[in-house]
């Protein structure tokens, strides 16, 4: 999707932070992410996210995307953080072809191209 440098650095005991990247290629700004791999109906709360606004503080970041296979239970006033639900993780993998196999695929024709005056 255009990031650089991508390190997962999370697992148990890892500070709420599971990874970060950089958006350029000198990566002069990194960003952290965090990812929640929950079950439908078992919705990412606001201590989730605010544990995670705390621990971009604490390691030094700007900025963060938290990232779930559910959905957050309230929109955050977190500015500096970008949301990604379910949904919307689906739709980025779909659009950027990661994990997915493009099943069909068709043709389209214009009349006008064959059509001699």
């Amino acid at each position: 999707m255009g990031y650089f440098d991508v390190r997962k650095t999370g697992g148990t005991n890892d500070g709420g932070i599971d990874g970060d990247f950089a958006i350029d290629k000198f990566g002069l700004e990194r960003v952290a992410f965090q990812c929640k791999f929950f079950t439908e109906g078992n919705n990412v709360s606001s201590e989730y996210v605010n544990a995670f606004a705390g621990s971009l503080i604490n390691f030094g970041y700007q900025k963060g995307v938290f990232i779930t296979t559910s959905k957050f239970t309230k929109p955050s006033g977190h500015k500096n953080i970008t949301f990604i639900d379910g949904k919307k993780l689906a739709n980025l993998m779909r659009e950027n072809e990661i994990l997915c196999n493009v099943i069909n695929t068709y043709k389209h024709y214009s009349l006008e191209d064959i059509i001699d005056d």
